[in-house]
């Protein structure tokens, strides 16, 4: 029974991690680096969907709870988009100000700063 809590909390530890967006806290230029690198990259996703087809194991696996965390993870993230008129203290400044690490400038600390 022990083994098995230790079993559970493993699993949701795993599934915790897998499902962070690390990217929002790294630098815009690794990020654009990282995607520079992966867009040449070629995926066998249709030849295992076939081979899954194929052998009835899609199937089989049509409702379950594996195929939807799967198709989960290929989906893409929600953008959050915010509309507002007036930037906030801690906001990006609108200018696109960079620090050195590649993080944006707040806008009380670039525009802001005299108003």
């Amino acid at each position: 029974m022990f083994q098995e809590l230790l079993q559970t909390i493993e699993v949701t530890i795993v599934r915790t991690l897998m499902g962070i967006d690390f990217a929002q806290f790294a630098p815009q230029r690794v990020i654009q680096q990282a995607e520079e690198e992966l867009s040449g990259l070629q995926t066998n996703e249709s030849q295992i969907e076939g081979e899954l087809t194929q052998t009835g194991v899609k199937a089989s696996l049509e409702g379950s709870a594996v195929l939807q965390s799967a198709q989960k993870r290929h989906a893409p993230p929600a953008q959050k988009t915010v509309v507002s008129d007036k930037v906030g203290r801690n906001d990006p400044c609108p200018c696109g100000a960079i620090k050195e690490d590649g993080t944006p400038v707040k806008y009380k600390n670039c525009h802001g700063k005299n108003v």
